[in-house]
């Protein structure tokens, strides 16, 4: 008799536990994200019950918000607070749970129960069940969301671009690439390379010549500009990118200028991104903006380029920033001039290296010698890495020779002019001269 009284009473705790308790959305879906419930931290009065409602959210992000249907971007999802939900322009009713017995959260929509899969990214993705379909939900202000309608806008505005000059290198996967596919005009990239330079004079054409450089592989490409150039009103992306995708063709400006150029969100940000011997010359542009990591207005990472009459102005921010350039390593500047604001402050270099360099002091530089026979010698140098020999030639820097195991360097240019060299080394990360400079003139 104990025992069967002792099962009635816990079949009618199981059967009370098993109503469904309902709350209005407002209370599942209120605004304060301090009484957000994390799907992974379910609160033990859960286990009392089989099912029972509880509010969707994550990590502050709930459910009520704009979202879109993964394999039709066109098809809207509203969840609201007051318990409706706008999909696709109907109006449906809608309350949201989670069942113990399933272990799973659901929707109901109109009284259907959908199950809920998975979330993802922090709300910004969500899977569920709806009848025999499967359907994923991405937040309008999601970076998926946004990827996804890039692509799917590439794919419908630029489809003769993408099949003429596929993006062989995956560009617009990886990056914001702004504009750029939007302005390129496929005929005019056909002309231009087929005659081996790209004559710019419009954004579109600059936008053109960024969507060959970028997207095709291997290309050394070769552009001067015919008129000055405004990119008021667009997003701009860099040439040559991080990877295997430097820029390393020729940009001749032909004493114009591009103005209000806006870049933002890349790890080498500038007109130029990546490069490696490149020549960028007699140009200007004026009222720049640039945002990244290795940031600069010409350039964000410079390996080897030439810059010549290069003439910027605006705006820099980045953690590798500079005027002109971010950063870089054996580039040639002549006849450069910046007036920029890097990081917010006044900058007198013209590359993030030449600001980091100018604060080095190097206490008890090495002592070397040059002889009759231009025979340059230095002592046995301890301390340092990387020694090398530079050697200048008319001011510009025509060699940079590893010196490790090298006591004494000639070098083999004998053309008359003006010769200095030095040995440099790699000292708080950057290469810097350690040494006194020798000249000599050859007539």
């Amino acid at each position: 008799m104990k025992k069967t009284l002792i099962l009635s009473l816990v079949l009618a705790v199981f059967l009370c536990g098993c109503a469904e308790r309902r709350e209005s959305v407002s209370e599942l879906l209120p605004n304060n994200a301090a009484d957000d419930l994390d799907i992974a931290d379910s609160p033990e009065s859960l286990a009392e019950s089989e099912e029972s409602t509880v509010k969707l959210s994550r990590e502050g992000k709930s459910l009520v918000g704009v979202w879109y249907n993964s394999e039709n971007l066109s098809e809207e999802w509203v969840f609201s607070e007051d318990g409706i939900v706008v999909i696709d322009g109907t109006a449906h009713n809608f309350s949201a749970g989670r069942s113990l017995m399933r272990k799973k959260f659901y929707i109901r929509i109109d009284g259907e129960r959908c199950y809920i899969d998975d979330f993802y990214g922090g709300c910004d993705k969500i899977a569920f069940q709806f009848g025999d379909e499967k359907i994923t939900l991405l937040a309008a202000d999601s970076a998926e969301f946004r990827e996804t309608e890039k692509q799917r806008l590439y794919e419908t505005e630029c489809a003769e671009l993408f099949a003429r000059y596929p993006d062989n290198d995956g560009w617009t996967k990886q990056f914001d690439c702004g504009d750029i596919p939007l302005l390129a005009d496929a005929d005019y990239i056909e002309r231009s390379a087929a005659q081996g330079v790209f004559l710019v004079s419009t954004p579109q054409e600059l936008a053109s010549f960024c969507w060959y450089v970028n997207t095709q592989e291997c290309v050394i490409a070769f552009m001067q500009l015919t008129a000055d150039i405004d990119l008021e009103g667009y997003d701009w992306a860099p040439m040559g990118w991080a990877g295997d995708h430097p820029f390393n063709g020729m940009v001749d400006g032909a004493g114009h200028t591009i103005s209000n150029m806006k870049i933002a969100g890349f790890s080498d940000s500038g007109f130029i991104g990546w490069e490696t011997f490149c020549y960028l010359g007699n140009i200007s542009f004026a009222d720049a903006k640039v945002q990244g990591g290795m940031a600069g207005i010409a350039a964000g990472q410079a390996i080897g380029g030439t810059y010549e009459n290069v003439q910027v102005s605006g705006e820099v921010n980045g953690s590798s920033a500079g005027s002109m350039l971010g950063w870089d390593a054996n580039c040639t500047k002549k006849n450069c001039t910046a007036d920029v604001l890097v990081n917010g402050e006044k900058f007198d270099f013209l590359s993030f290296n030449d600001k980091e360099k100018s604060e080095i002091v190097i206490e008890n530089p090495v002592e070397i010698t040059i002889d009759d026979n231009h025979t340059v010698t230095r002592p046995e140098v301890e301390g340092y890495r990387n020694l090398g020999w530079v050697v200048i030639y008319n001011g510009e820097q025509v060699l940079d020779r590893n010196a490790e195991n090298e006591l004494s360097y000639t070098y083999f240019y004998t053309a008359p002019g003006e010769y200095e060299i030095y040995l440099n080394a790699f000292v708080q990360g950057q290469y810097v001269p350690i040494s006194n400079t020798v000249s000599y003139t050859i007539q």
